[in-house]
């Protein structure tokens, strides 16, 4: 049976093996960042855009039992932007197995059934990442008061589910009518075309 000594000294060493991945390997940078971006940012930046349900999140020790990796399955329902797909993996450092916790600061963690935005960007070796860190995931709720999803961000913001599509489509160029934050709209300059890029 380990210890809680044991335990922390076990998820404090890990940490710091994750920390130097990210240091060592620069699309973890770029996965980490703590510059602020808008959703306009992200939406122009990333790859690929989707909204979906964690089917599945999966936490394994690498071969050489030397940190962890989880890997995310994503059922997918909506898309803004990429080659669209009906379900997508990501693979990302750190997770949980038993009582050992391997957290890399500034990376979106992902349990089963939750609904989410993603914002990934497609890395040279094929594999997939959350654009932005934590800022390139948003959550799905379902606010009671209004009867309406609600779309929530890793600092709290929280926008209506077809506003924030709304500002992401005008963010890639199809220029929707987008509410403003007194509720009056915004014109764009083409209301025809809100096709998926």
């Amino acid at each position: 049976m380990i210890n809680s000594g044991c335990r922390f000294a076990v998820v404090v060493v890990l940490s710091l093996i994750s920390l130097a991945l990210v240091l060592l390997f620069p699309y973890h940078l770029e996965a980490t960042s703590l510059l602020s971006m808008s959703v306009e940012e992200l939406s122009q930046k990333a790859d690929i855009i989707v909204q979906g349900t964690v089917v599945d999140a999966k936490s394994e020790l690498a071969a050489d039992r030397s940190a962890i990796h989880t890997t995310v399955l994503i059922s997918v329902e909506d898309q803004w932007k990429g080659k669209p797909t009906s379900s997508l993996t990501l693979m990302q450092p750190g997770g949980s197995i038993g009582e050992i916790v391997e957290e890399v600061p500034g990376l979106p963690s992902f349990k089963p059934s939750e609904k989410v935005i993603l914002f990934l960007k497609e890395m040279p070796e094929g594999k997939l990442i959350v654009f932005g860190g934590e800022q390139g995931k948003f959550v799905l709720r379902f606010d009671v008061a209004s009867g309406s999803e609600m779309v929530e961000g890793s600092t709290g913001e929280r926008d209506a589910l077809s506003d924030f599509a709304c500002h992401i489509r005008k963010a890639l160029g199809h220029f929707p009518s987008c509410p403003t934050p007194d509720g009056s709209k915004i014109q764009g300059k083409n209301q025809e075309s809100l096709g998926k890029n």
